[in-house]
């Protein structure tokens, strides 16, 4: 069953009459939107190559937030960049800061590299998608807009409903796992980076927790 027949069993209305299958697909979409931003659920790994000489660096283009910015210091290793708010521009040499700015945010790093050098950026993701287990807060988005786009008062039970699920989402995936957090290296140290694979589908982030690959 389909999303769109969810939510249709819900207003029982098995055929389009008040609301039809495009308008409950936008209001699925506008949901995952809105989860996203709101659970930081989605994320990803983006490789950025950065030419020696370049201060200021675009960041993927699906970017909602940083987590961290990893420079590769040889094959299969890296070490985290401190952020910093404002960084100073005087200097050349490898990378050990960097801040942010603007909207999309660009990456300014300091100091300025000498060589070509390799990003990798993990970060929270916008997008439309929601991990498994949680497709219920699609429907119930769609179901309280679309009543409340036919003034039904039950809107406003559904949206308590659909609020209610969202902190609990908020509160379970934080963090990706129940074990105590890991002793990591400290900022300038480098440690083993080499993400994990799913055939055909890029790297596996949901195996990264706390500073290290699970």
């Amino acid at each position: 069953m389909t999303l769109v027949d969810q939510v249709r069993r819900r207003l029982n209305e098995p055929s389009p009459v008040e609301w039809s299958d495009i308008e409950l697909s936008d209001w699925i979409a506008d949901a995952g939107r809105e989860i996203a931003r709101r659970t930081e659920t989605l994320q990803a790994i983006g490789q950025i190559t950065v030419p020696r000489g370049t201060t200021d660096v675009a960041l993927p283009a699906d970017l909602l937030r940083a987590h961290l910015i990893l420079l590769a210091t040889r094959p299969g290793y890296a070490r985290i960049l401190e952020y910093r708010e404002r960084v100073a521009w005087d200097r050349t040499g490898s990378p050990l800061c960097f801040s942010l700015w603007g909207t999309p945010p660009v990456l300014t790093l300091w100091p300025t590299p000498v060589q070509n050098e390799t990003l990798f950026c993990l970060y929270y993701q916008t997008g439309v998608t929601t991990p498994a287990g949680w497709d219920d807060l699609l429907v119930d988005y769609a179901e309280y807009h679309a009543l409340r786009k036919d003034r039904d008062p039950r809107w406003s039970e559904v949206h308590g409903l659909f609020e209610r699920k969202l902190t609990r989402m908020v509160d379970m995936t934080r963090r990706w796992v129940d074990a105590a957090g890991q002793i990591v290296e400290p900022g300038g140290a480098e440690f083993p980076f080499s993400p994990p694979t799913i055939a055909g589908e890029g790297w596996d982030v949901s195996r990264w927790d706390e500073g290290r690959w699970q």
